[in-house]
């Protein structure tokens, strides 16, 4: 991409971007696919096509990003880790896929262990699922 280019960020910016390009393209008579209107978003902005512009986004949803450092609780245990996989959910949930740097046991018998190592889990914007535990503390709850 040039230097020269505007800066829109983010996959969803680009893709509403392209979904005005192709309204207002239709409204004056040419028709155009999503994926054409991918393409001449991309081109626009000084990338080669859409794969190479996507490729330079960061993959954020809800202010989480893929790779971002987080920490929290999980089941009642402390945890670090890194932002595994994100996405958009109804309302202001989002899944997490959350990789654990150390791995965290899920269970709370004395008599035997069953470590994670990566969970999923829908969280809202304050970071807490709703599902909770039979002692009503959320399953995740993410430190903001």
């Amino acid at each position: 991409m040039h230097d020269d280019t505007l800066q829109i960020t983010g996959h969803n910016a680009l893709k509403a971007q392209a979904k005005r390009l192709r309204k207002a393209l239709a409204d004056s008579g040419t028709e155009v696919s999503h994926s054409r209107a991918l393409e001449l978003v991309a081109q626009s902005l000084g990338a080669r096509d859409w794969n190479t512009l996507a490729a330079t986004q960061p993959n954020t949803v809800g202010g989480w990003q893929v790779g971002q450092a987080v920490r929290g609780h999980y089941l009642g245990h402390a945890f670090s880790g890194r932002v595994h996989a994100v996405s958009a959910h109804a309302g202001d949930r989002q899944r997490l896929t959350v990789d654990f740097d150390t791995p965290v046991d899920v269970v709370r018998s004395a008599h035997f262990s069953s470590f994670r190592r990566r969970i999923s889990a829908l969280v809202g914007s304050d970071g807490r699922t709703v599902e909770k535990t039979s002692d009503g503390q959320p399953h995740l709850v993410l430190v903001l």
